[in-house]
């Protein structure tokens, strides 16, 4: 079974919308509580460290999804693909 390069191509911009749409929504912000380090705002509460928190895993995720779009857009533009398609089946001696 193969699967066709433009198939590729339309998974990796979906994945590509979707994690700009969480990085739109939750921003990469500023670091405001990281158990780490022990970096902590004055008078920040629990339920705001666990929205900090929330916001910084969601977009981490977003960034991630960013990232595989574009590798998958980058494996099924023809040029890449061809490229990548020898590269995997070369014949060993």
């Amino acid at each position: 079974m193969t699967i066709d390069n433009n198939v590729i191509s339309a998974v990796g911009l979906f994945l590509d919308i979707f994690g700009v749409v969480l990085v739109y929504h939750f921003g990469v912000s500023p670091t405001l509580y990281d158990q780490s380090n022990g970096s902590l705002i004055i008078g920040m509460t629990e339920d705001e460290k666990a929205t900090a928190k929330k916001y910084k895993k969601f977009s981490k995720w977003g960034l991630g999804l960013i990232f595989a779009g574009f590798i998958l857009q980058a494996i099924g533009n023809e040029f890449i693909y061809n490229i990548f398609k020898n590269l995997c089946s070369f014949e060993m001696i």
